[in-house]
């Protein structure tokens, strides 16, 4: 027989395993509970009523929606709180925090590195701030790591290659910087990863190690424009190949400084046509439309879906 645990009771709080209180609309704070010793999963997501507004501690709000922070009018119904503070690391059951679309605040706390359980944690939409831990890297099980639309800033912690089992990671709209370190390339089962519209952003080149990421799927870098030098050929090996093969479904490199010609390769990748016809216009975008000023394109790209101008960032697609 399933038994109701009133959160007011400690004691009761202490057995609990299973938290499901997604898209209820609550609102307040969250408190800083320690006696959720046994909590295996926590599930708080998307309690927004009116969109994605935060309200930060001066008063002002902000819409978490749009790069961590455009400001606008409406009051937030949803949860607050410093949830992934230092007491967040006595919870060591934990193998799923989804705590998107809330308002929740503060920094990730160093002790995140020992819930060695964790499988998922996606936190994004919310106001957290400061610097991802570099303690994170631990979470040798986890598949999702998802913190993008935060206030997130500075670099991706350098041993993120540490993270064997990472399948999906987001970290985007947000304000990343610095290079994308040597070691994410050795995610080989990595299927998601998206860097997309990050200020300052990301700076450097796409490495030609990313051929090992050979599961991936979805690759999002545009909107990084200090991102330079070309697409390395060996993005062509970024499918997986088994029983059948897997799709590129989503390479998106435009407002960068990506320039150059895209390798035949990368090219094959589309050509195969593993997605739906609906996804074409979607596919592969770039800054392959001829410039206002120069009247040529800033990167050469015959087989791109969608071409942007590099100076007005107006996208068409093909016809």
């Amino acid at each position: 027989m399933t038994q109701t645990c009133q959160l007011s009771n400690n004691h009761c709080l202490t057995y609990m395993q299973t938290s499901e209180l997604e898209y209820n609309g609550l609102s307040g704070s969250f408190p800083d509970e320690t006696s959720l010793t046994n909590l295996v999963q926590l599930n708080l997501a998307e309690q927004y009523l009116n969109g994605h507004i935060c309200s930060r501690s001066d008063g002002t709000v902000v819409d978490t929606l749009f790069a961590g922070g455009d400001e606008a009018n409406d009051e937030n119904p949803g949860l607050s709180g410093h949830i992934l503070g230092p007491h967040i690391g006595q919870l060591a059951s934990l193998e799923d925090i989804s705590i998107y679309g809330n308002c929740f605040s503060g920094s990730i706390a160093s002790e995140i590195g020992s819930l060695t359980n964790l499988v998922v944690l996606s936190a994004g939409y919310n106001w957290f701030s400061g610097t991802i831990p570099q303690e994170i890297t631990n979470l040798a099980s986890l598949r999702e790591l998802w913190l993008e639309a935060t206030a997130i800033s500075g670099e991706i912690p350098f041993k993120i290659g540490d993270m064997k089992s990472l399948e999906e990671l987001g970290l985007y709209a947000i304000s990343m910087e610095g290079k994308i370190p040597d070691s994410l390339y050795k995610l080989s089962n990595l299927n998601t990863l998206m860097l997309h519209d990050n200020i300052p952003g990301f700076e450097g080149s796409l490495k030609t190690d990313i051929g090992n990421l050979t599961k991936l799927s979805f690759l999002t870098i545009n909107d990084n424009p200090l991102l330079t030098g070309t697409l390395p050929s060996e993005l062509g090996l970024c499918e997986e190949l088994g029983e059948t093969l897997s799709s590129f479904q989503y390479l998106h490199l435009q407002n960068t400084a990506v320039h150059g010609i895209v390798p035949p390769e990368v090219c094959a990748l589309r050509d195969k046509k593993l997605f739906s016809d609906d996804e074409l216009d979607q596919f592969f975008q770039a800054d392959c439309s001829p410039d206002n000023i120069t009247l040529e394109p800033f990167f050469i790209c015959d087989c791109c879906n969608t071409c942007c101008d590099h100076t007005t960032q107006v996208c068409l697609v093909k016809t």
